[in-house]
C-alpha cells in the first residue's frame, strides 16, 4: 500500500500514479486537501493505517481496500485549496465518467418535490415572510435551516423536465424503507435516463443509510460491474 499526495494541480497526475501502483498489485492511497499531523503521508512510501467510526457505528478499515486506489478528501468550505481543487476533481470526472456511475437513492428535484411540495401553509409562510423555515431533523436536535434561496435556486436547476443524459451506465440503489428519500424520485429518474442503460436495485428493507454490510457487499458489486 503506497501513498500519493496530491494537490488540485496535480490531481490527474497522482491518479495515473495511483494507478500505476494498483496494476503492480500494490493498493494506492490517494490523499487531498490538508491533512493533520496524525494522519502524515510521504509519496512513494507506504500510507498509514486509517480507520475511521462510520455514522452507522461500523468502522471503514483502509487496509479492506488493499488493490483499489482510494481518494481521501479532506474537504471543508471554508478551506481555500478545497474549494481550489474542484475544478480538477469535476475535469476527472468528466474524462473518466463513461465508465459508470452507482447512485444511491438519487433525490433529484429534491428541493422542489421532496420539500416544498410537502411543507405546511404555516411552514411555506415561514418561508416567504421570513426567508427560512427550520425543519426538524432526524438526526440531529438541531432543526435543518431551508432557505428561500434554497428553493427558488432549485427551480432554476430542476431536471425531470425533460430527459436526463449521463453518458455512461447507470446502476440505482435504493432502499424501499427509506423515510428521506422514497423510491420514486428513483423510477422517475429511471425513466427520464432513457438513452442510457439502466440498472434499478431496489432493497426491500433497506434504509436511507445502505450501511449494512449487505448493503455495502451489494454497493461493491455494482461498482465492480462497471467493470
Amino acid at each position: 500500500m503506497t501513498s500519493v499526495n496530491a494537490t488540485h494541480r496535480s490531481l490527474t497526475a497522482a491518479v495515473s500514479t495511483a494507478a500505476r501502483l494498483v496494476r503492480k498489485g500494490s493498493m494506492a492511497l490517494l490523499l487531498l486537501g490538508c491533512c493533520s499531523p496524525a494522519f502524515a503521508a510521504s509519496e512513494g512510501q507506504p500510507a498509514p493505517a486509517m480507520q475511521a467510526k462510520l455514522l452507522d457505528g461500523t468502522t471503514f478499515n483502509l487496509a479492506d481496500d488493499n488493490g483499489k486506489v482510494v481518494i481521501v478528501n479532506m474537504w471543508a468550505t471554508w478551506c481555500a485549496p478545497c474549494r481550489e481543487e474542484m475544478p480538477a476533481l469535476d475535469a476527472y470526472y468528466r474524462k473518466h465518467h463513461d465508465q459508470g456511475l452507482v447512485l444511491i437513492a438519487p433525490a433529484v428535484d429534491f428541493t422542489e418535490a421532496l420539500i416544498f411540495a410537502k411543507m405546511s401553509h404555516a411552514a411555506r409562510d415561514d418561508l416567504l415572510q421570513k426567508g427560512m423555515w427550520l425543519r426538524a431533523s432526524a438526526y440531529s436536535p438541531e432543526p435543518y435551516p431551508v432557505t428561500k434561496a434554497l428553493i427558488e435556486e432549485g427551480r432554476n436547476h430542476l431536471l425531470l423536465g425533460g430527459a436526463i443524459r449521463a453518458h455512461c451506465p447507470v446502476h440505482i440503489l435504493q432502499g424501499l424503507r427509506d423515510e428521506d428519500v422514497p423510491w420514486t424520485p428513483a423510477m422517475a429518474l429511471a425513466e427520464h435516463l432513457a438513452a442510457d442503460p439502466v440498472s434499478l436495485t431496489l432493497v426491500k428493507d433497506g434504509d436511507h443509510r445502505l450501511s449494512r454490510e449487505a448493503d455495502l457487499a451489494r454497493l461493491s458489486a455494482a461498482v465492480e460491474g462497471m467493470g
